[in-house]
């Protein structure tokens, strides 16, 4: 079976981190075929699992813009069996004979609270974009 997973942005850390690690060490020597589609390259290797990403460079910030492109690499993922989107993002799968799992760590407390409201400076700017209302 092609497995694939979908995680925009690799290395931000936390929970939803610890849980791709879960996932990739779970099925990385099944005889599955493991693809992890991410955004910019990430800073890990398994010889069993492929990596496919977006650019071909690793961008350790701006996480929470990469995760927008996530549609993108779901397109990407098109050929999979079955994704797996460890992100917690939205995931409509192009084939509609793929199967697709959600992962959602999240409570969505950010997106009621807006938290764009709670850093001053340059974080203000990087938030406020991404929760324009």
């Amino acid at each position: 079976m092609n497995i694939g997973i979908i995680h925009g942005f690799v290395g931000g850390g936390g929970g939803i981190e610890k849980t791709l690690d879960a996932i990739l060490t779970s099925l990385e020597n099944t005889k599955h075929e493991i693809t992890l589609y991410t955004f910019s390259k990430p800073k890990l290797s398994s010889k069993n699992i492929q990596i496919k990403s977006l650019l071909p460079i690793s961008i350790s910030s701006f996480g929470l813009y990469q995760r927008l492109m996530e549609s993108k690499l779901i397109l990407k993922a098109k050929n999979e069996d079955i994704l797996i989107q460890a992100s917690g993002g939205l995931g409509i799968p192009h084939n509609k004979n793929q199967k697709i799992i959600v992962y959602c760590q999240s409570d969505f407390s950010n997106e009621l609270d807006n938290p764009s409201t709670k850093y001053t400076g340059l974080w203000s700017l990087y938030y406020k974009l991404y929760y324009k209302k």
